[in-house]
């Protein structure tokens, strides 16, 4: 949970992120409340165990950079009008 300061709102609402693959999971969910002014986080990854053939390498690889594109995702602030 991060407290946002007085004045300030999010510039945008941020949509639920998910992704599936035979190597896991992941999940992101932003929620804000404007009353509190409270913004929680929710980041989930779950690694499958297991064996992988090597072909599957570039599916593995393109879940690892959805994860990665989500994870650098920016949080913006702007002052209430």
């Amino acid at each position: 949970k991060i407290k946002i300061p007085e004045g300030f709102r999010l510039e945008f609402e941020m949509d639920k992120y998910e992704v599936s693959s035979d190597f896991g999971t992941y999940e992101l969910n932003y929620d804000f409340n404007p009353e509190t002014s409270e913004l929680t986080y929710v980041r989930k990854l779950t690694i499958k165990e297991g064996e992988f053939s090597p072909d599957t390498y570039n599916r593995y690889r393109s879940f690892i950079r959805k994860i990665a594109k989500q994870d650098k995702s920016k949080i913006v602030l702007i002052g209430a009008t």
